[in-house]
C-alpha cells in the first residue's frame, strides 16, 4: 500500500496518514498481523516531523487499528467491531455533513445520488488509476516495491 501526503492541503498530515491506513484495511490492502514501518523510518520517508507519525500511529491504536509491540513496533490489528459509539460518530459525521448540504440547498436527489455511489463502491476500492506516484511512500508488504526509490515512489 502507498501513501501519499499532500504537505499544502488543510488537513493535518498525522490525520492524512491515519485515513489512508484505515483505507487500506478497509480494503484489505493491510491484512492484521502485517508490519508497518517504524515511526522513524515512515518519518524519513514521508519528510515529515517524527512526532507527526507517533500522533498517527497512536490515534490508530487507541481505535484499535494497530497494535504498538515492543521491538516489533506498529502491527496491524484485526479490524476493530463496530459498537455502538462508533454509530454514533457515523451519525453525527453524516449529520454534519447533510446540515451542509441543506445550507448550501443541494436537492436530496443529487445527495441520495451520491450516498449511492458510495456504497456501489463499498467496501473502499483501491486508487483511481491504481499506479504509484511520485510523493507515494509504501506501507506494508504489497506494493511490489523493489526497496529501491524511484519515480514511482518511495519504499
Amino acid at each position: 500500500m502507498l501513501l501519499r501526503i499532500e504537505p499544502e492541503s488543510d488537513i493535518p498530515i498525522y490525520v492524512q496518514i491515519r485515513k489512508q491506513i484505515v483505507s487500506g484495511v478497509a480494503a484489505g490492502e493491510l491484512v492484521a498481523g502485517e508490519q508497518l514501518p517504524s515511526v522513524r523510518r515512515l518519518a524519513m520517508d514521508l519528510g515529515v516531523n517524527l512526532h507527526t507519525v507517533n500522533k498517527a500511529y497512536a490515534m490508530l491504536q487507541s481505535e484499535g487499528y494497530v497494535s504498538m509491540n515492543g521491538r516489533r513496533g506498529a502491527v496491524v490489528a484485526e479490524p476493530p467491531a463496530w459498537d455502538d459509539g462508533f454509530l454514533d460518530g457515523l451519525s453525527d459525521a453524516l449529520g454534519e455533513i447533510l446540515t451542509e448540504a441543506k445550507a448550501r440547498r443541494v436537492p436530496y436527489g443529487v445527495i441520495s445520488a451520491r450516498v449511492y455511489e458510495s456504497l456501489r463502491d463499498y467496501p473502499v476500492a483501491d486508487g483511481a488509476d491504481g499506479h504509484a506516484d511520485a510523493g507515494d511512500v509504501s506501507v506494508g508488504g504489497r506494493s511490489g516495491c523493489t526497496g529501491e526509490n524511484d519515480e514511482k515512489g518511495v519504499c
